[in-house]
């Protein structure tokens, strides 16, 4: 009996008990057991998380910025001409987007430090976005509504193959600083800014805004710009950087990015 404990505890020293694992050609041991051939997977692109000066929105010291295009003067007097074909339907209560201040989105960055440093990654980095030949194309007329069913904006809707590509670039190139946008990309040109509602637009007011034909034809814009929005809103734009794309357009040269008009 006293023999077959003492086995028992041999054997369960035996199974506590772990040789040194030595690397294969030398004489030093590894500091982890040995568990298989490791096999790394790539991190998918949408999971790469924003660098530390992405933080939070509009916080003391921080600088909003934005990648977007802005139009040609033609293009803007046709759109604020749009603007003025709304007016006559009687919508109160909101305010005009300024023709200077009309343009596309094609990715939001968030909020930076003040630092010159995180501008001038981003603007360097962009540097590297191919020119694309941006033609595009304005649909229709559009409402944007909250989600408690409330009017929230008045857009012109982009119809552009080009516009899309660009947009594809511009999100790979700003892996390194922002995660990809999760929602599809809609190009579009707001127009009004609806102030608090308290219910749904009157259908009959819909439908006369939704009746406004853009009549714009196609037309080219000659690259796209890295912007800094204003602290106070009715202060204009900054263009950061800008970047001139391939057109076979001549525009004219733009006016500042103006502050919004009254209502």
């Amino acid at each position: 009996m006293k023999s077959l404990l003492n086995i028992s505890i041999l054997f369960s020293l035996l199974a506590n008990f772990s040789l040194p694992i030595f690397a294969e050609g030398g004489d030093e041991a590894e500091d982890k057991p040995y568990i298989g051939e490791e096999i790394t997977k790539p991190e998918p692109k949408n999971d790469v998380k924003c660098l530390p000066f992405s933080l939070s929105y509009r916080g003391p010291g921080k600088r909003n910025v934005w990648i977007g295009a802005t139009f040609p003067k033609d293009v803007r007097d046709k759109l604020e001409q749009v603007q003025n074909e709304i007016k006559k339907t009687g919508l109160r209560g909101g305010s005009y987007e300024a023709p200077g201040r009309l343009h596309v989105s094609l990715k939001f960055l968030g909020s930076i430090d003040q630092s010159p440093e995180p501008v001038e990654a981003i603007a360097n980095a962009l540097k590297t976005v191919p020119a694309i030949p941006l033609t595009m194309k304005i649909t229709k007329i559009g409402i944007l509504n909250n989600k408690n069913g409330t009017a929230k904006l008045i857009w012109a809707e982009i119809s552009s193959d080009s516009l899309h590509q660009l947009f594809g670039k511009i999100e790979d190139t700003m892996l390194p600083f922002c995660k990809r946008d999760v929602r599809a990309y809609k190009p579009h040109i707001t127009l009004y800014r609806f102030g608090r509602q308290n219910g749904p637009l009157p259908q009959k007011l819909q439908d006369a805004i939704k009746s406004i034909s853009p009549n714009i034809e196609s037309f080219a814009l000659k690259g796209f710009k890295f912007i800094e929005s204003p602290q106070i809103p009715s202060d204009p734009y900054k263009a950061l950087a800008k970047y001139p794309g391939q057109t076979s357009l001549i525009v004219e040269e733009e006016k500042p990015m103006e502050a919004n008009e009254g209502k």
